[in-house]
């Protein structure tokens, strides 16, 4: 081995063991100890890191990375011997008063703010919660800390504070089903066998490729000498003048690769965009593919050596072995195949092949010459590293060094811990002296994404989100969401993204009965022009489909002409019917009002006594919600090779991005992408409206739109033959929204404090294409719960029974495998949608408060949505629907 192959080998494994002693000391514990934040008695655990593993319906699934509160009991250590919980949504959601409904060991899921963590953390001791966690309003994590003054600190149950990225999460995950977690906080192991790995991949990468060049080096110089024995002296010094290849490093070269290195990473902070990435992807491809090629071929050619020597002459490369012309095109398609599937969890497998492969080639090429150029690049890397890296990465100005890092075992991306002017963030010195608050980061908290089978599953999010620009974006999947992305593609240039926290049919829309109806509708309303043209689109789109053949619209939207029947008991309840028929009819819509005899003809099996009648609407029409949102999924991703369609499905909205010139809102940050809009950017995410408009606006948000989610019951019987349904049945007490009419059963509310938590329930009935029973329906206030309630299904069951006597000879087991839909309608107080531009945002409109009408007038709102985009007068007017001077902080 020469000298100089032998310096370069003893210099690498230098500079690489002093590189993993300085990780090694800049690794702390998973425990911080900060003096700063108060220590009083009851409050003066250590700050740990807390894993929250979740299930969704049994089904494991997401991972997150929290933090422990300085005042509650020591979490289990042991992943075996942590208790996996039920998880519910409290109600209130902030927690900060007693709660109106006690719970049975759950874990609650609340928000921050409003009120001291400790004041959290006893109320859902109180209401009987096992646990606490608390999402911050944030992307960020602070300290759970107590006043100095603060005495009442027995406290027995857990709290954890988890980011708002984790929390919209888990929010959706809720609205998927029963959710449950289990909260443990891992002791660090003595040795991390991922950092212990990653060590010995990085010394052996490098010791490989050093020794491995030195033996390079070793076999040139016995070659040469064997050739100077043979006399071939002159061919010698010609082939040694030209064909070395190595590349020595000067001074004046590191200092440049330093700038060029500064530079670079300047434009990945200024310019990290989807394009940028790509480019990325692109440049170490290139790189990898030369790297791998020169591994392979200096390897095979010890086996393959008559084809290593052998060589053609190829256009613009010259020379070139057949050796390297069989190896290339596996190391191309390795490398294609990498960038393809890199965002799948094992793409880091080749990703570090090509790495490595072009660590060692570059460690063949360049060569540092002394010890004194060496010095110089060392030098202006630890500038580097402590400049450049401070102003663009994880630490900073604003920022603590590295020993302050919180350091865990767990997989972690990015988290920051923080203080704010919020109540209990704990005081941290400042880092700086302009900097009012002490912020130290972890990279944090990963996720382990297990996906559910009726998930769509995507890739985890990267440190730097990719971006993607559109035209439109629209922040909710339900029918409203994707129907207005529909519109836009169908009948404008424009292009549109959908995203959403959960995926289609999986809120309000999949909790639906299906109803294009006018018998519940009143002529001269705000709702009805809307409501009649929304009912001829979705005509206009059956008849479009029954033309294609092929099962038509019966079998792409499950469209039943079954037409309507609203039916009352009484004569009181037929009187009205009698009117309704009347007002109707001179409205232009086809209507009949029936007795109780005339009833019976059409529907043998439904009973309303002798002094009902029904109302008979034959025009009214029935979807399928699935079958629905799955055709127009369909139809929207037709515009995906043409570029102009894109949906990112679970992964939830957390943010707006403004100009920082003009504060318009050019785009939505999601969990996992930046979505940027060039024209609009629509909230349509039903019940999730209202918590999500507060998310997007801030703490200081004066406008309130309050929609509310209604929780609703659908009892699905499949298959079921011993009722024969004609048509379409509503009682008359469903068509009150406010849920106050006498029509409709009440049941108490369990606690007297929120008369709202009534559950009201009416018999509306209607047999799908798949001959399924769909019986409902229920409507209460019980926030974004998915608790399924037996009682509610045995009221809703009980009252098609006074309707339909055959159901009272059959017993129903609720407990077996029957299909029960629960769905959050979004409500509004006044009965209307609410469809129009937020106040001073000019291009952030507002697509929700349908309630149970969101199937129905789901294409009418995306004319009417598309009309306002384009700035056009729609066939609808606007007017009724706006938020201007129709809520608070609107004018």
């Amino acid at each position: 081995m020469g000298a100089g192959a032998r310096a370069r080998a003893t210099a690498a494994a230098l500079l690489l063991v002093a590189a993993a002693l300085a990780g090694v000391a800049a690794g702390g514990d998973i425990v911080h100890q900060d003096d700063d934040a108060p220590k009083i008695p009851g409050c003066s655990n250590d700050f740990m890191l807390v894993k929250v593993q979740t299930w969704v319906k049994n089904r494991e699934t997401d991972e997150f990375v929290g933090v422990g509160a300085r005042f509650d009991p020591i979490i289990e250590s042991k992943e075996k011997h942590a208790n996996r919980t039920g998880l519910l949504l409290a109600n209130p959601f902030d927690c900060c008063t007693p709660l109106k409904e006690k719970v049975a060991g759950e874990v609650l899921l609340v928000q921050r703010g409003d009120c001291k963590f400790t004041t959290k953390a006893k109320v859902a001791e109180d209401a009987g919660a096992s646990a606490i966690v608390i999402l911050n309003n944030r992307h960020e994590l602070y300290k759970m800390v107590c006043d100095q003054n603060e005495t009442d600190l027995d406290i027995n149950i857990p709290a954890v504070l988890l980011p708002k990225d984790a929390g919209t999460i888990l929010q959706g995950l809720l609205s998927l089903g029963k959710v449950s977690v289990q909260l443990y906080s891992p002791d660090r192991p003595l040795v991390d066998t991922a950092e212990v790995f990653l060590w010995l991949m990085a010394v052996g990468t490098i010791l490989g490729a050093s020794y491995w060049s030195a033996w390079s080096a070793r076999e040139a110089l016995i070659e040469q000498e064997k050739l100077l024995k043979d006399g071939h002296e002159s061919s010698v010094n010609i082939e040694a003048e030209g064909s070395t290849g190595m590349v020595d490093i000067t001074m004046t070269s590191a200092m440049l690769f330093i700038v060029v290195a500064s530079l670079f990473l300047v434009m990945l902070y200024k310019l990290m965009s989807h394009w940028f990435v790509e480019l990325l992807v692109v440049i170490f491809c290139i790189g990898g593919v030369e790297g791998l090629q020169t591994c392979l071929v200096a390897l095979l050619s010890r086996w393959f050596k008559p084809a290593a020597r052998s060589f053609v002459k190829v256009p613009f490369f010259g020379a070139v072995s057949y050796l390297t012309l069989a190896v290339c095109p596996f190391c191309i398609v390795f490398a294609v195949l990498w960038a393809v599937y890199r965002r799948m969890p094992y793409a880091w497998i080749g990703q570090d092949v090509l790495g490595i492969a072009l660590i060692v080639t570059v460690i063949q090429i360049v060569r540092i010459p002394n010890l004194k150029v060496g010095s110089v690049l060392l030098g202006c890397s630890f500038l580097y590293d402590n400049q450049c890296d401070g102003r663009f990465g994880p630490r900073g100005p604003n920022r603590p060094s590295r020993p302050d890092r919180l350091r865990s075992p767990l997989p972690m991306d990015a988290v920051a811990f923080s203080s704010a002017s919020n109540p209990n963030a704990a005081p941290f010195p400042s880092a700086s002296p302009s900097s009012g608050a002490h912020r130290f980061s972890i990279r944090g908290p990963r996720r382990r994404r297990r996906p559910l089978p009726a998930l769509r599953s995507s890739a985890s999010p990267s440190a730097h989100a990719p971006a993607s620009h559109h035209d439109v974006v629209v922040v909710g999947a339900g029918i409203v969401g994707l129907s207005i992305a529909r519109h836009l593609l169908l009948h404008t240039p424009l292009s549109v993204a959908v995203a959403d926290a959960a995926v289609p049919c999986s809120g309000a829309t999949g909790a639906g009965q299906g109803y294009v109806w006018m018998s519940h509708r009143t002529p001269g309303s705000d709702t009805w022009d809307l409501a009649v043209r929304s009912k001829q689109l979705w005509e206009d789109l059956a008849a479009e489909m029954d033309g294609h053949g092929a099962g038509g619209a019966r079998e792409s939207l499950g469209w039943m002409k079954t037409g309507s029947l609203l039916v009352g008991r009484t004569s009181k309840e037929l009187a009205t019917l009698e009117e309704k028929t009347k007002v109707l009819s001179q409205a232009g819509i086809s209507a009949e009002c029936l007795s109780a005899s005339s009833l019976h003809a059409l529907e043998p099996a439904l009973c309303v006594g002798n002094d009902g009648g029904a109302m008979f609407l034959p025009e009214d029409r029935q979807i399928d919600a699935f079958q629905a949102v799955s055709l127009i999924e369909k139809i929207n991703r037709s515009y995906s090779p043409k570029g102009r369609y894109m949906e990112l499905y679970n992964d939830p909205a957390m943010s707006l991005i403004r100009s920082e010139v003009t504060g318009r809102v050019e785009g939505v940050q999601t969990s996992k992408n930046i979505l940027y809009g060039r024209k609009a950017t629509v909230v349509a995410s039903g019940a999730w409206t209202r918590s999500l408009l507060h998310s997007f606006l801030g703490p200081n948000c004066t406008l309130d739109i309050p929609v509310k989610p209604r929780k609703g019951h659908l009892l699905v019987l499949e298959n079921f033959n011993r009722l024969k349904l004609n048509h379409g049945i509503m009682e008359l007490g469903y068509v009150d929204h406010q849920g106050d009419n006498s029509n409709s059963v009440h049941l108490s509310p369990k606690y007297k404090e929120d008369d709202q938590a009534a559950a009201s329930i009416s018999m509306t009935a209607t047999l799908n294409t798949k001959g399924h029973l769909v019986l409902g329906s229920s409507r209460e206030f019980k926030g974004f719960s998915r608790e399924v309630d037996k009682s509610i299904l045995k009221s809703i069951w009980d009252r098609a029974g006074e309707f339909f006597p055959a159901l009272n000879n059959i017993h129903l087991d609720i407990d077996e495998d029957k299909e029960i839909r629960i769905g959050h309608r979004p409500y509004m107080p006044d009965g209307k949608p609410v469809i129009g531009f937020v106040p001073d945002m000019s291009n952030v409109l507002i697509a929700t408060g349908h309630e149970g009408s969101g199937l129905a007038l789901a294409l009418g709102t995306a004319e009417m949505v598309t009309d306002m985009i384009l700035g056009d007068l729609g066939r609808v007017d606007f007017t009724p629907f706006s938020i201007e001077n129709r809520f608070s902080g609107t004018g």
